[in-house]
Order: structure tokens, then C-alpha cells, then sequence
């Protein structure tokens, strides 16, 4: 059975949607006021304006984060318990009639997979990234840009060096590290154009798993019609990967 929801009754996704919305603006204050003191190499390059930029705002980011941190924890807590009730996956549909582009039959079909690393805002620091949920965005558009443009390779095409600065065309996307849910739906929404069947929010959450922190990161995009799919969580994760419910997510298409 395919899961088009991220749960059974509509209740739980209410109550669901309510405690994110009150956890929203705790995280969004911590992850800001981390940020802060993470700078990438390019804000390095001129930090003093960097912090003239965000350090003003330092007070801000904790007045939010004192005034809703009771309410918060509460919010936190009822989403772990909804958590034990939510599907392991949520496959979203966008049919032909709704995009431009449509699949061809052949007897061939091109696989991709790339890390991605969609996480909130100060992790992402970690790996030298930045402004995330623009990120989202962008690699969303040119994926679709080179898919569309695929006809007209020849002229699309730039190559430096070695490497191709265009996505191939590609039939089926694995993706990891999408384990941000807001910015996930932004890159849904966009690859939407093409792509009418992806399974994203992916991942089985408990105390023992990932402690109701982060999926599994896991994101299959797809051209043609996804039949049905499975994942299994990993038995054992060690180090950060303690705070992530990775796993095995297999798709029959």
C-alpha cells in the first residue's frame, strides 16, 4: 500500500501540523543564533561585516527563544508521540495533465543519486554551506532546467575541464540528506515539473531509533509510476548518525 499521507487520519496530521508550527520558530531562533558563529569560508573573507550584519539581531533570536521554549518542549513531546503513529514515507503525485513534460517509452532508463545536504541552517554550516532554503530552490530549478532542456544538449551543454556543469538527463533521482522537511517540500514542489512521482519524508522515528530528531534523509524522484515501496530502518548507527533514522528505502516502479 502506498502512503499519500503522513497518517492514517487526518486528526493526527492536524495535531502534527500544529506542534511543527510551534516548534517552528524555537528552531528557526536556535539554528539563527548558532549560524552566527558559523561562518563560511566566503563570510570569512569579510567577517567583521558579517557579524556587524547578524549580531545585532542576537537579541531577537533569543527573546523568541525564551518566550516560546515552555510551550515549545510541550509541542515537542506531542510530536513524539504522533511520530509513532506516522507512515514511513509520503509519496506525492502530480500527474501529467498538471506538467509540461512527458516521460518517453525506451528500453533504457538513466539513474542518478546526490547528497544534497538539506539541513537546518547551522548544520549545513558545518559543511560549509549556506542560506539553505534558497539552496532548496535552486538546485530544484536547474535539475529541471537541464531535464527540459535535454533536446537541446548540444547548445546547454558547458563543460570546464573535466566536469559537466549541466545535470544529465535522468530518469530517476535517488537523493540523501534531504532531512530538513520545509526545505524537502521546496525541492518537491519544484522537480513537480518533470518528475510526477516522489517519495520524500522518509524514515521511521522512536527514542531507540533517531530519538524523533531526523529521517532517514532519503528522496526518490521518478518519471514514470511508482507501483510501491518499503524501507527498513538500520539496526545499528553509531556517532551522529545516532540522531538520524537511516535506512534501506526500496521502490518498485
Amino acid at each position: 500500500m502506498l502512503h499519500k499521507t503522513p497518517f492514517p487520519h487526518g486528526y493526527q496530521q492536524w495535531m502534527f501540523a500544529v506542534s511543527e508550527f510551534i516548534l517552528r520558530p524555537v528552531l528557526w531562533s536556535f539554528s539563527e543564533i548558532v549560524s552566527i558563529f558559523l561562518p563560511t569560508t566566503a563570510e570569512q573573507s569579510s567577517i567583521m561585516r558579517h557579524y556587524s550584519l547578524n549580531l545585532p539581531l542576537l537579541p531577537l533570536y533569543l527573546i523568541v527563544l525564551v518566550c516560546l521554549l515552555v510551550p515549545a518542549l510541550i509541542a515537542f513531546f506531542v510530536r513524539c508521540i504522533l511520530h509513532l503513529f506516522r507512515h514511513s514515507y509520503i509519496l506525492s503525485v502530480r500527474l501529467a495533465n498538471e506538467h509540461p513534460y512527458k516521460a518517453p517509452h525506451k528500453k533504457q532508463c538513466s539513474i542518478s543519486t546526490m547528497n544534497i545536504c538539506l539541513m537546518p541552517e547551522f548544520l549545513s554550516r558545518f559543511n560549509n554551506l549556506s542560506r539553505t532554503s534558497q539552496r532548496a530552490t535552486a538546485v530544484g530549478q536547474r535539475i529541471i532546467a537541464d531535464q527540459i532542456q535535454t533536446q537541446n544538449r548540444s547548445q546547454a551543454q558547458s563543460i570546464v575541464g573535466n566536469i559537466e556543469t549541466n545535470f544529465p538527463e535522468m530518469d530517476f533521482i535517488c537523493i540523501q540528506e534531504a532531512w530538513h522537511r520545509d526545505y524537502s517540500k521546496t525541492l518537491v514542489n519544484e522537480l513537480h515539473t518533470v518528475y510526477p512521482w516522489i517519495i520524500y519524508d522518509v524514515g521511521n522515528s522512536s527514542l531507540f531509533n533517531n530519538y524523533f530528531i531526523f529521517n532517514s534523509g532519503l528522496m526518490f524522484v521518478s518519471k514514470y509510476e511508482i507501483l510501491h515501496a518499503s524501507f527498513k530502518t538500520y539496526s545499528h548507527s553509531c556517532k551522529q548518525c545516532l540522531f538520524s533514522g537511516k535506512g534501506l528505502l526500496m521502490v518498485k516502479v
